[in-house]
């Protein structure tokens, strides 16, 4: 019996990433994230076009609006569509959600259809296992904690200015 080719078949990964002030791109740039993400994406063997399988949102003109995601809207409306997605990369979890609840159905949602969330950073959400989860979770809760501290004190910090006379933030155009 002559022996059959075996096809493997190699399945897509999609990128995501994001900055959501000026502040962050500075620290953790965009081209940063993407790099980092396409080599996570090889070294794993998944493929990639680099023109059709990156999404990038810049939140830092819209700071604090979650509705101004296009880039995680397409990429969530792909893996959902796409039979050969395998994975969604991102540079850490906080760049997909900053509240536990949207993280964990997210990736649930993700695990229903056999697609891995890998995060460059965080190599412990991607297990799966009942033991996986609790780190999962608690990275999660931690971005959702960070996200709502930091608000709170950017909240207070612009209220004490504003009664203080103090402008909170730039000078109006012609001021």
């Amino acid at each position: 019996m002559p022996m059959q080719e075996i096809k493997r078949i190699i399945l897509k990964a999609l990128i995501y990433f994001r900055v959501s002030s000026h502040r962050q791109a500075k620290k953790i740039s965009p081209a940063f994230q993407r790099q980092q993400c396409i080599e996570m994406a090889r070294k794993e063997g998944f493929e990639i076009d680099e023109f059709t399988d990156i999404y990038f949102d810049d939140d830092s003109a819209f700071a604090g609006k979650k509705d101004n995601r296009d880039g995680f809207n397409k990429m969530t409306e792909r893996w959902k569509n796409d039979p050969d997605i395998g994975a969604v990369i991102v540079y850490d979890s906080s760049r997909l959600f900053r509240n536990t609840r949207g993280f964990l159905n997210y990736k649930y949602e993700m695990e229903l259809k056999g697609i891995e969330l890998i995060s460059v950073t965080e190599p412990a959400i991607r297990d799966t296992s009942p033991a996986g989860r609790l780190p999962a979770t608690i990275i999660a809760a931690v971005n959702q904690y960070n996200s709502e501290l930091y608000g709170n004190k950017i909240r207070e910090n612009m209220k004490f200015k504003a009664e203080s006379g103090v402008y909170p933030g730039k000078a109006p155009y012609g001021y």
